[in-house]
């Protein structure tokens, strides 16, 4: 004969105070009422076995998530770039982030390291170009570790773009 995890006792018990309470909760409550110790896995049995379920979403609101990290949080991803947490759910670059704090960008514009280092956010060492000219410039590897070289580089890239504009302008 197998022998029963709880008693009838216990097991009504249970069955009462499952409801709007964590698993931990029901632990320490099982704990005090009666000496027993429950693995999570027993609790999460027992509330299989009665049919039974917490009514606790796995995040209750206003509880926040063991890694949760406050607004002005930092973090650098494996490319090296530094985001910058500036809303709940709401993370940014945090070169882009500087650069909008002294001037404007559009969707169409991205902001590029003058000196490539991606951890120098001194706004004279911030570039706002576009993307498209981007593409370019990285193609004829016109960014350098120099910044006046850099902004030599996409000055260059413009005049290209310029002169192949007019170009296509000519042949209309």
């Amino acid at each position: 004969m197998k022998r029963a995890l709880i008693t009838e006792e216990q097991n009504s018990y249970f069955i009462k105070i499952v409801k709007n309470h964590t698993t931990k909760e029901i632990q320490d409550n099982l704990y005090k009422e009666f000496g027993i110790k429950l693995s999570p896995k027993q609790i999460q049995y027992l509330k299989s076995k009665n049919h039974l379920k917490s009514g606790i979403q796995f995040m209750q609101k206003g509880r926040k998530p063991h890694n949760y990290k406050p607004i002005g949080s930092e973090y650098t991803n494996k490319d090296g770039y530094t985001f910058i947490k500036i809303g709940e759910k709401r993370w940014e670059r945090k070169h882009k982030y500087i650069y909008k704090q002294y001037n404007n960008i559009s969707p169409e514009e991205t902001i590029v390291f003058l000196d490539q280092d991606k951890t120098n956010f001194n706004i004279n060492n911030l570039e706002k170009i576009k993307r498209s000219e981007l593409m370019n410039i990285c193609n004829n590897k016109l960014l350098f570790k120099n910044r006046e070289l850099s902004k030599t580089g996409i000055l260059i890239q413009k005049v290209i773009n310029k002169t192949k504009e007019l170009e296509k302008q000519e042949m209309l």
